[in-house]
């Protein structure tokens, strides 16, 4: 047969080293250089373990986190997944110097350095910032639902918690009656006065009331906090994650803020955010982008689910940032002609009258809703109850309400605005721009988005994915060399920069705390180096 053949498997070879089986362009030189230029910076960011010389040595920060890089690049995000490639994997053998970690203490470096994970990512952004990758002039933001580790079934919504203790009463009730009907009601209640059980008694019984009655008390608890906070549901297991509505209904998940900047489409925000809607969230991812990389976008982009008009109008009132956010257009309308509905408004009584002729007097309490503001005018629930246009002009009983918008000057030159030319191209290239991210982000999380519990331990994960998204946007961009050499012309840019701010720190303090007014003092900021 003209098949081809390999190499003998009891064939005697000289091994190579690790180092000569990996290709000069392979990425995981990226992320080992990357990683090594990051932990040069700042090795205090990275501080683990093995601070004390006595015992087993620990494993090195940097190890773990380049692991934890090359893992969620490749859609290996399980610790004991990650185990067996440190054992089969020859890029996972050079990156780890063939060192082999248990699962155990892959996942405890994940879940206890969330500090060290948001230093690196931030840090790589800023990286990608000063060498040009990003420019911070058009910055696009979206927001996406990630389903966290929690069972559908756990999540406590108000009505579901009454449920639950209503059923829990009425069992408590048949148990108090069957151990009433036994005449041992006086003992059972100095029994559960003083938790001391009486030989007559039902003991496993009486356990079992002392248990429920415990659990309601529990689950009233629970209701309590659910009515005092802001949103409608409670999940025991991740108390952070809420229901959100999705495609699938509605799911425990987390609001995902994303944002992209728009020359090289690299991630300059992934931040979970509380609210279940993004309405009120495009002022604050705009301010975290200031405080992260300190960059001010002349132009925000984003979907008409962040139309608040008092956000905009802030983030426009520092005269450099224009918005390109599309405002929400009205459902319904007043008139309906076809219907024979009509409304005719006079100025000089401040009412409208209906093709009827009935009146709609003003409310005297205006209504805010969202981000604007409505006057309200209601009609007589008489006149409309007995009217022939009842039913097609309005099914509510109490008579007609007309919600007239009050204008604002802004809003109406803001919508005027996103009605020419330029600013329709910009809504229109939005999707281009964002949308790719989440997809991307999602088909490396799998059926199983997330593994942890907890928005401190999720963001560790989200920023995972971010600095992998952004490898992966870089290594399209650059070629491996060119990129390798700005890592290490960056970490000798960095050293100069400190070497030089601490000589000159030695005769004018007041000059180190401008040239990095981050550090606490000249003592923290050269340990490592020295």
């Amino acid at each position: 047969m003209h098949y081809k053949t390999g190499v003998s498997r009891h064939q005697a070879s000289l091994f190579n080293t690790l180092d000569e089986s990996i290709g000069e362009q392979n990425y995981v030189r990226l992320i080992d250089a990357l990683v090594e230029m990051l932990y040069g910076q700042s090795p205090e960011k990275f501080q683990y373990r093995g601070t004390k010389e006595k015992g087993r040595k620990s494993y090195h920060p940097c190890d773990l986190l380049k692991l934890y890089l090359y893992g969620y690049l490749n859609r290996i995000s399980s610790s004991r997944r990650l185990e067996s490639e440190t054992y089969r994997n020859i890029e996972v053998k050079w990156l780890l110097h063939d060192l082999h970690p248990d699962h155990k203490t892959i996942a405890d470096y994940r879940k206890d350095n969330t500090e060290a994970i948001r230093y690196v990512t931030l840090s790589f952004r800023r990286f990608l910032r000063d060498e040009g990758f990003i420019s911070g002039e058009k910055i696009i933001y979206d927001g996406s639902k990630i389903k966290a580790c929690v069972s559908k079934e756990k999540v406590l919504t108000e009505k579901a918690l009454s449920s639950r203790i209503k059923k829990m009463e009425d069992q408590l009730h048949t148990w108090l009656s069957e151990l009433n009907n036994n005449d041992h009601t006086d003992e059972l209640t100095e029994a559960l006065d003083s938790c001391e059980l009486s030989a007559d008694i039902n003991k496993s019984l009486l356990e079992e009331i002392v248990s429920l009655r415990q659990k309601i008390k529990e689950l009233e608890e629970i209701k309590s906090q659910i009515k005092q906070s802001d949103h409608s549901s409670y999940c025991p297991t991740d108390p952070d994650a809420h229901l959100m509505k999705s495609r699938d209904g509605f799911i425990p998940a987390y609001n995902l803020q994303g944002g992209t900047d728009a020359k090289h489409k690299m991630i300059v925000l992934a931040e979970l955010t509380p609210d279940v809607i993004d309405l009120d969230c495009i002022e604050n991812n705009v301010n975290k982008t200031k405080e992260q990389l300190g960059l001010v976008p002349e132009i925000v982009e984003a979907d008409k689910g962040y139309d608040n008009i008092d956000q905009i109008k802030s983030i426009e009132s520092n005269g450099i940032t224009s918005c390109a956010i599309p405002l929400k257009e009205g459902t319904s309308s007043s008139h309906d002609k076809k219907a024979g509905v009509e409304f005719r408004y006079d100025q000089s009584t401040d009412s409208y009258t209906c093709s009827k002729g009935k009146l709609l007097k003003r409310k005297p309490k205006n209504v805010k809703q969202e981000s604007a503001e409505y006057l309200i005018y209601q009609a007589k629930a008489s006149d409309c109850r007995h009217c022939a246009l009842f039913g097609r002009c309005t099914t509510f009983r109490n008579g007609r309400r007309l919600k007239v918008k009050i204008q604002d000057p802004f809003r109406e030159e803001y919508a005027k605005r996103m009605e020419t030319e330029k600013y329709q191209a910009l809504i229109k290239e939005r999707k281009d721009h964002i949308e790719h991210i989440f997809g991307t982000m999602k088909r490396w999380m799998g059926k199983v988005p997330l593994l942890l519990t907890g928005k401190r331990k999720v963001q560790a994960e989200i920023d995972l994915y971010a600095s992998c998204y952004n490898l992966k946007r870089l290594m399209n961009i650059e070629d491996m060399s060119k990129l390798l050499e700005r890592i290490a012309n960056y970490a000798q840019k960095a050293k100069n920069i400190l070497w030089g701010a601490f000589f000159v720190g030695k005769e004018q303090n007041i000059l180190w705390k401008i040239i990095c007014p981050s550090r606490l003092s000249l003592k923290n900021e050269t340990q490592g180096y020295c």
